[in-house]
């Protein structure tokens, strides 16, 4: 049973350090949940792990969900979702 979502990441030919944050979506767009990096980082390997829980620690409802890592740059926003799929 897999009881988790972990997401991986790699940031290449990034100065400096950067916040990232990962956001939970419902398919309304509803944001249920936000995951803060542990620290900034630079270039290299990262992830995020979720536990299928909103902000509030409620277990979400069997469905489909929006995840949406975003990276903070002097520039721009970064943005990359994918989705993922609850069962249990």
């Amino acid at each position: 049973v897999n009881d988790r979502v972990r997401v991986d990441y790699e940031i290449l030919n990034v100065e400096g350090d950067l916040p990232a944050e990962l956001r939970v979506y419902d398919l309304s767009g509803r944001q249920l949940q936000t995951l803060l990096g542990d620290d900034n980082f630079a270039s290299g390997h990262a992830d995020f792990e979720w536990d299928g829980r909103d902000e509030a620690g409620r277990m979400l409802p069997p469905g489909l969900y929006v995840l949406q890592l975003l990276v903070r740059t002097d520039d721009a926003n970064d943005r990359e979702q994918r989705m993922v799929a609850i069962a249990y």
